[in-house]
């Protein structure tokens, strides 16, 4: 049994088809969704009949454009992957996207999902195992799958080497010169600042919050995170070619504290962040997934929504009182 099946809400081929075998109430489901929110990018259904945890329908066009094509391809592997880790899903299966009716590149196709799949897995770190489904019929399409998969193996498994976009050199993925302790092999995260340091004064002007006492402030120092974080951050400079970094304020619990220092900021978190806002849109409360060809949503104002974790970096957890309480 595989957990997650994922399907192309757009495809007037398998998206019926599925419905259709997982049965009445997921099309219910399905529908009952539809009709809140037409222009739904991301909806999770049921399993129904199917051999499965849940179904992803995430709408996806082609395009003539290859770039856009392959932002495309991507943000549909990129979102159905992280929906997966956050629901800690352990198997997700893909169908080939577009290399049916819309007539896609398979050699294009293949190369952009496969690609996709192994570089989000080497980034966020995860066991998950990614399958592809494709029919007994479409030989040609399983060909070029196998001969992707097979030039994918060959290629260095490590990290550096697996970010193909990013190319990132030593000089790149330089740990911040803030930190301390960054040659020894330690597992403290958390670093408490002295009140008369510039990096301290600094970080609470930016804060601006009168009516609080800030107790103290520590910079988070999680490498695994910061890496992520740098490899998006230069992917975005080549592609935008500007600097769409923002550094913003996102309370929490004290009970979170541990989960933003140990595991980043993975939305249901918060602290203080550095966030690739990229070129963005506006939002509403209603969406799961960012708008294809965006990079993340807004209100127009003062609060931006990304939707994949490595877009952000929890930089230092800020403890404080409210004054009127």
């Amino acid at each position: 049994m595989v957990d997650v099946i994922v399907v192309s809400s757009s495809s007037d081929k398998l998206r019926p088809s599925i419905i259709d075998a997982a049965g009445a109430d997921v099309k219910n489901e399905y529908e009952n969704e539809i009709e809140k929110d037409k222009n739904i990018q991301f909806l999770v259904t049921s399993s129904g009949n199917l051999n499965c945890k849940k179904i992803f329908f995430l709408r996806w066009t082609p395009n003539s454009d290859e770039t856009i094509l392959r932002q495309t391809i991507e943000e549909v592997v990129t979102n159905s992957i992280q929906q997966a880790r956050n629901s800690n899903f352990k198997t997700i299966a893909f169908p080939a996207i577009g290399c049916g009716l819309h007539g896609c590149s398979i050699d294009f196709v293949s190369n952009a999902m496969l690609t996709t799949a192994r570089n989000q897995l080497l980034l966020l770190d995860i066991e998950l195992e990614v399958l592809f489904i494709i029919l007994r019929d479409r030989r040609k399409v399983y060909n070029k799958f196998v001969e992707q998969h097979k030039i994918i193996q060959k290629s260095n498994d490590s990290f550096w080497y697996a970010i193909e976009k990013a190319k990132m050199t030593a000089a790149e993925y330089q740990l911040p010169d803030t930190w301390q302790n960054k040659t020894k092999d330690s597992d403290q995260m958390l670093y408490r600042l002295k009140r008369s340091s510039t990096e301290y004064v600094s970080c609470l002007k930016q804060f601006k919050l009168t009516e609080v006492t800030v107790s103290r402030i520590e910079r988070i120092q999680n490498k695994r995170c910061f890496i992520q974080y740098r490899a998006h951050q230069i992917d975005f400079k080549k592609r935008l070619k500007t600097n769409s970094e923002k550094v913003l304020f996102h309370g929490c619990a004290d009970t979170a504290a541990k989960s933003i220092v140990e595991r980043g900021f993975d939305r249901g978190y918060a602290g203080t962040v550095s966030v690739l806002i990229g070129k963005s849109t506006k939002g509403n409360s209603e969406m799961n997934v960012c708008p294809i060809g965006y990079d993340s949503t807004t209100n127009g104002s003062n609060i931006y929504v990304v939707y994949h974790d490595a877009q952000t970096l929890a930089e230092y957890l800020i403890t404080h009182k409210d004054n009127n309480f």
